[in-house]
This record gives structure tokens, C-alpha cells and sequence, in this order.
């Protein structure tokens, strides 16, 4: 699959929903960079959004690559390092004919929930939170440190998954 292609609309729907302190150039990259690892099938479901307000337990930090906010929320029934960031607002896009094509209803299974934090305008780093749906009842949570160097988004770390699917995934890509 040639992501460029799919990514102009997908964009197109999340641009209308960031406001004067998100930096689209960092939803860009962290969508280019996320989906990257995304197998695309038909009829996945992804859900992206943003989260204003992070759990941030006795100042956790994520030492990746020099430290992060830990990218964690009060979803859940406890508050813990574990809970889910609640959403501000978030897009449900499906793949649909080679494309993202936007949900009307929320969806009752996502294959990949990602978290992007609000008013990334003010500083020069993120850390994201995902949620990777594994196989029909487990999920996988992963981290990913985005860096704004010399103008430019970059991701500069990742957890790593639980059983490496990175690389395969991403010589699949490459097949394509």
C-alpha cells in the first residue's frame, strides 16, 4: 500500500479538528510514522485523537531517549500508569477501497487507538499512547517520543513490542 496516498484524506479530516496550539506538522508525523507499523486489512478500524489532560502519577517519567511525560490518562476504573487518555475529540476512520474513509458511529472493536497530546504548538517534544489490537481479545499498549528537531517532527523513541512485529511489518510495506 502506498500510504501518501491514504494519508491526504485522513489528514484532511483531522486538520479540521485541530485548533491554534496543535502542530499539524506533528500529526503528520506521528500518523506517517504510527501507520507505518499498521497492516492495513479491510475493514480496520483506527481511532485517532487528542488528549489535554494526562495522568502524570508522582511526576513518572518515560526515560526514552532523554525522558518524556509519562503518556498515560484517567481512563479506566483505577487511576494508575496504566489508564487509557481520554479523548478531547477523536476521528473513527475505517479502510475502506485503499483509503481511511470516516466513520459515522463509533466503532465496538478498533485495531489502533492513538493518542496525540493538545497544545504540541508550545514545546518540542511528545510522547503518544497506542493501543494495538494483538488478536481477538488481547491488546498491546506502546509509547512513542516525537522530538521537534532543527523545525522538524521526529519520532526519537518507541517502546518496543512485546514480541518484535516491527521490522516484519514494516519489509511487508515495503513489498507492497
Amino acid at each position: 500500500m502506498n500510504f501518501s496516498t491514504a494519508a491526504v484524506p485522513l489528514m484532511q479530516v483531522l486538520l479540521g479538528h485541530l485548533d491554534d496550539e496543535d502542530d499539524p506538522a506533528l500529526w503528520q508525523a506521528a500518523v506517517d510514522h504510527i501507520l507505518a507499523e499498521f497492516e492495513e486489512k479491510p475493514n480496520s478500524v483506527i481511532e485517532i485523537g487528542r488528549c489535554s489532560h494526562w495522568l502524570r502519577p508522582h511526576q513518572t517519567r518515560w526515560t526514552a531517549d532523554g525522558g518524556f511525560a509519562w503518556p498515560t490518562g484517567y481512563g479506566g476504573t483505577t487511576q494508575s500508569r496504566n489508564g487509557l487518555p481520554l479523548f478531547d475529540w477523536s476521528v473513527i476512520v475505517q479502510w475502506s477501497d485503499d483509503k481511511w474513509v470516516p466513520r459515522a458511529h463509533k466503532a465496538t472493536v478498533v485495531d489502533l487507538r492513538i493518542t496525540i497530546p493538545s497544545r504540541t504548538t508550545r514545546h518540542r517534544q511528545a510522547a503518544l499512547h497506542t493501543l494495538w489490537k494483538t488478536g481477538r481479545r488481547s491488546k498491546e499498549r506502546r509509547f512513542y517520543g516525537f522530538r521537534k528537531k532543527e523545525g522538524k517532527w521526529e519520532c526519537t523513541a518507541e517502546t518496543e513490542w512485546a514480541v518484535d512485529r516491527r521490522e516484519a511489518r514494516r519489509r511487508n510495506k515495503h513489498r507492497a
